[in-house]
């Protein structure tokens, strides 16, 4: 993963700067030190940071609960809740802006490393899956695909003609281009072939429109 840049938000400045050190020593980068609701928002939509620290009791008129609330309603990040408040009123309020993890203050460095290796791993599974629309969700790490969650079993060439499909962003592939990579360059004309893979393939994902292109090729219509 690239670089992953996290936003502190504390109104302590020697907790924060404990903090900011904490995470440079762990090989991330801070992109900033705020310490009220206003600087967080305005530091969120000019920097955009990956991951926030979010501390929930603020010297502002809006706390940290709020904050969240608001970056849940934009682009949502993921936030680690930083707090010395355990009262349970605070906490049952903070569990329905869905953070990715809680830190009791004082915390140590190690707790701090593996809650954000916890939301790392989030992350990358999130970006791994894209969506296909209709409910269908392709895992481009393990070139899978899921309907509502359920993992649809592929053979070899449907896996490797879908992964063609999904990759070309909804640009049609023509068929030379097909035939070449699922059987290669010096393979006879399998033209028969493609049209039982493709037949195969749609009756597999029935919601998943698959578009031929006469004479030319087939591409995925995909909707957001």
């Amino acid at each position: 993963m690239n670089e992953i840049n996290i936003l502190i938000v504390e109104d302590v400045s020697i907790t924060a700067l404990e903090i900011k050190k904490s995470l440079i020593k762990m090989g991330y980068s801070v992109t900033d030190i705020v310490s009220s609701y206003e600087d967080a928002l305005q530091s969120i939509k000019q920097k955009k940071p990956d991951i926030i620290l979010l501390d929930i009791d603020l010297k502002s008129k809006k706390n940290g609960i709020e904050l969240a609330k608001k970056i849940s309603e934009n682009d949502p990040i993921p936030f680690i809740y930083l707090t010395s408040d355990n009262n349970d009123d605070t906490m049952r309020e903070a569990s329905k802006t869905d953070p990715a993890a809680y830190l009791t203050k004082p915390f140590r460095r190690e707790e701090l490393k593996s809650n954000l290796m916890i939301v790392l791993n989030k992350i990358q599974q999130k970006n791994a899956l894209q969506s296909l629309g209709r409910e269908y969700y392709y895992d481009n790490k393990s070139k899978k695909i899921y309907h509502k969650k359920v993992p649809i079993y592929l053979g070899s060439n449907e896996r490797l003609f879908l992964q063609l499909l999904v990759e070309s962003k909804g640009s049609i592939v023509p068929v030379n281009v097909i035939e070449e990579h699922l059987w290669g360059e010096n393979a006879p004309l399998a033209e028969n072939s493609l049209r039982n893979l493709v037949y195969r393939l749609r009756m597999k994902l029935k919601d998943l429109p698959i578009e031929t292109i006469p004479s030319f090729g087939y591409r995925l219509v995909i909707k957001d």
